[in-house]
C-alpha cells in the first residue's frame, strides 16, 4: 500500500507470543528503519451470561485484550 508516497507494511501473528511479535517488529525495523506507527488489531470475547461462564475465559480475556498475553 501506497499512501502519500509513504510505505507500509501488514503482517500477522500471534500477541500472546512475544518472541513473534519481536520478529515482527525486527522485519519492519529492518524493512523500513524504523516503526512509527504499530496498530495491534487483536481481541477476544467470551458469550454467555456472566455468572455462567467460567472465571478462566474472563480471566483469558482480560490476558488478551488488555495485555496481549
Amino acid at each position: 500500500m501506497r499512501v502519500a508516497r509513504r510505505s507500509c507494511a501488514c503482517g500477522t501473528t500471534h500477541v500472546t507470543d512475544a518472541e513473534a511479535v519481536g520478529r515482527l517488529a525486527k522485519k519492519a525495523e529492518e524493512s523500513f528503519g524504523g516503526i512509527d506507527v504499530w496498530i495491534n488489531n487483536a481481541g477476544t470475547g467470551v458469550f454467555g451470561p456472566y455468572q455462567e461462564v467460567d472465571i478462566a475465559l474472563h480471566s483469558r480475556t482480560v490476558e488478551v485484550n488488555l495485555f496481549g498475553q
